[in-house]
C-alpha cells in the first residue's frame, strides 16, 4: 500500500485544535469529540457552508459533548504535548484518507475529516451530531453534492476509470483490467506491458503526491 494522502495545512490545525481540546479537558487520549471540536475552529470552504447550513457552532457542540464525555479538572494546555489518538479517531483518519482518494484529490482536507467523522458512526463526535438532531447521511450527501465535479469532468473521469494506484500491482495484473488497454490508447503506445504501465502510473502518482506536499506544506 502506498503511504497516506498529506494534509492540508487547515487539515494540520484541526489535528491541533483537537489536541489541546482534549488536554483542556484533562484527557490523555484524542477522540472523535475532540476532531469535531477542532473542526468547529477552523472553518472555512465547504465545511463552513455544511456548517452553517445544519446551524451547529462550537458552543452548541461543547454543550453536547460535554453531556457525553466526563471533564476533568485542572486540565491544561501544555505546548508540544501530543496526544494519542483513540482507535475510532484514528479510523477517522483513515475514513478521510480513503474519501480524499475516492474523489480523487492529492490530499486530505477539513472536508474529508468530516466525511470521516460521519463514517465512524459508532464514535463520540458522530453521536454528537445526531445528538443535536442532525442526519449523518443528510450532512454527507451535501458535502459531496459541494465536492461533486461539473458534469463534463465527471464524465471524463468515469470514462477513463483509472486503476486505484494503492492497489498492490499483484492485484491490478492479477485479472483482465479494460482499464489499462484505454490508458494504452491514451499514451499512445499500445506494446506496453500492462506491468510496465502500471508501474508508470505508481510513479507518476507518487511524484504528484511529493510535488503536491511541497505546495500544501509538510
Amino acid at each position: 500500500m502506498s503511504q497516506p494522502l498529506p494534509l492540508a495545512l487547515e487539515t494540520e490545525r484541526v489535528m491541533r485544535f483537537a489536541n489541546q481540546e482534549a488536554q483542556r479537558l484533562g484527557h490523555e487520549y484524542i477522540g472523535t469529540e475532540h476532531i469535531l471540536m477542532g473542526l468547529t475552529q477552523e472553518l472555512t470552504g465547504i465545511v463552513a457552508r455544511i456548517v452553517r447550513k445544519h446551524s451547529l457552532t462550537l458552543a452548541r457542540i461543547h454543550a453536547e459533548t460535554m453531556k457525553c464525555v466526563e471533564c476533568f479538572p485542572g486540565g491544561t494546555i501544555i505546548a508540544g504535548v501530543q496526544l494519542n489518538p483513540t482507535p475510532r479517531a484514528k479510523k477517522v483518519l483513515e475514513y478521510a484518507d480513503e474519501e480524499a482518494f475516492r474523489l480523487g484529490h492529492m490530499y486530505v482536507g477539513i472536508e474529508h475529516i468530516l466525511l470521516g467523522l460521519l463514517r465512524e458512526c459508532e464514535g463520540i463526535g458522530a453521536q454528537v451530531l445526531m445528538n443535536l438532531g442532525l442526519k449523518l447521511e443528510d450532512i454527507r450527501e451535501d458535502i459531496l453534492a459541494e465536492l461533486a465535479p461539473p458534469q463534463e469532468e465527471r464524465m471524463l473521469i468515469d470514462s477513463l476509470a483509472i486503476p486505484n494506484p494503492n492497489f498492490a500491482r499483484d492485484e491490478v495484473l492479477a485479472v483482465p483490467n479494460p482499464h489499462l488497454e484505454v490508458m494504452k490508447i491514451f499514451l499512445g503506445d499500445p506494446s506496453i506491458t500492462d506491468q510496465a504501465l502500471v508501474e508508470r502510473f505508481q510513479l507518476i502518482v507518487e511524484q504528484i503526491r511529493t510535488l503536491h506536499g511541497y505546495l500544501i506544506g509538510p
